[in-house]
């Protein structure tokens, strides 16, 4: 996104993701903390929920027609999908 920091994007999704922190819910205490948590953790944590949080698996098996190679691919599903452009 321009004009958005990367850090103040991933302080600002931290924020919204915890709800507590040892039973602290007061909102101004949880971004001071994500303001002030080291690189290594907040990626621990970025990491977990990413690995916890449901999805769909957009990846698959393609099998190319020129050189028969296979290889795995990302199934290229966005916007056009639902609403083809004419």
């Amino acid at each position: 996104m321009p004009g958005i920091d990367v850090e103040e994007s991933i302080t600002s999704r931290l924020e919204q993701q915890i709800v507590s922190i040892d039973g602290i819910t007061d909102k101004n205490k949880i971004y001071h903390f994500v303001k002030n948590m080291p690189a290594r953790d907040s990626r621990a944590l970025r990491t977990y929920i990413s690995d916890s949080s449901p999805g769909i698996d957009m990846t698959t098996w393609m099998k190319c027609p020129h050189c028969t190679e296979t290889s795995q691919v990302n199934l290229p599903i966005g916007i056009n999908f639902f609403w083809p452009q004419d």
